[in-house]
């Protein structure tokens, strides 16, 4: 997965961005066009397209299109690349990155209003701070 990093109780961070935003996402994916891309990546068999496909609402199907992505060890990798190989979803590409460099950031602690980093070559700013009681 995109940067991958933060697996907390389990999911990745990748993962949550899907989690949190399945409901978006229902709303604007079209699974039907990305059966190609799915076969040809072997993500998709034609049993899976046609239960897919088998669902009434767009959502149904979208969420469907997901539970079968989450099977896989990087649903949020694979959505991406079948979005960008699509070429028609640039918007949800944009969308999902955005909310996963959300995610990502970390607030960096400060230290009487100065920036703590960490990095070795902050060892000497450190050595003035004084030690927490």
């Amino acid at each position: 997965m995109i940067g991958c990093s933060g697996n907390l109780g389990g999911i990745s961070k990748s993962e949550k961005v899907l989690i949190s935003h399945r409901a978006d996402l229902c709303r604007k994916l079209a699974p039907e066009k990305y059966y190609p891309v799915l076969r040809q990546m072997a993500v998709f068999n034609k049993d899976d397209q046609q239960e897919v496909h088998s669902r009434v609402t767009q959502t149904d199907k979208v969420s469907l299109l997901l539970d079968k992505l989450d099977r896989l060890d990087n649903p949020y990798d694979v959505l991406i690349e079948v979005l960008k190989q699509n070429k028609t979803e640039k918007h949800v590409i944009q969308f999902l990155e955005r909310a996963l460099r959300r995610m990502l950031e970390v607030e960096v602690p400060k230290y009487h209003g100065r920036v703590i980093s960490g990095s070795p070559a902050d060892d000497d700013d450190l050595q003035d701070l004084p030690l927490p009681s």
